[in-house]
């Protein structure tokens, strides 16, 4: 990896841990049990389908105090890359735009 001892990285050195990670700790700001976020994760409800080779996730949002259409489609889906698009349509589905998309590759 580039970067040595991220958290990301799945094997890390834990002899430069300042405390065992089976000890309780607090942990400020983190606090699954408000209502907020359990609003929020139940507002994370797609439908979908696939459809020509694609898996098409779509769902109803509002956004800017709008209603909206958003749908994530995961396509070129092979054994080693996908390309993940997160669309948006403001006509309920007749056009939709482009918010941004990712392509995935296996690292080697």
């Amino acid at each position: 990896f580039p970067i040595r001892d991220h958290y990301y990285e799945p094997l890390f050195d834990d002899g430069k841990l300042q405390k065992s990670l089976r000890e309780a700790r607090a942990l400020p700001g983190v606090d699954f049990r408000r209502e907020e976020q359990l609003a929020l994760l139940q507002s994370l409800r797609f439908e979908g389908e696939f459809r020509d080779g694609r898996m098409i996730l779509s769902r109803r949002a509002p956004l800017a105090g709008k209603r909206v259409r958003q749908r994530m489609v995961f396509a070129d889906v092979t054994a080693d890359s996908l390309t993940w698009d997160w669309q948006i349509s403001k006509d309920d589905g007749a056009t939709w735009h482009s918010a941004w998309r990712l392509q995935y590759t296996r690292r080697q």
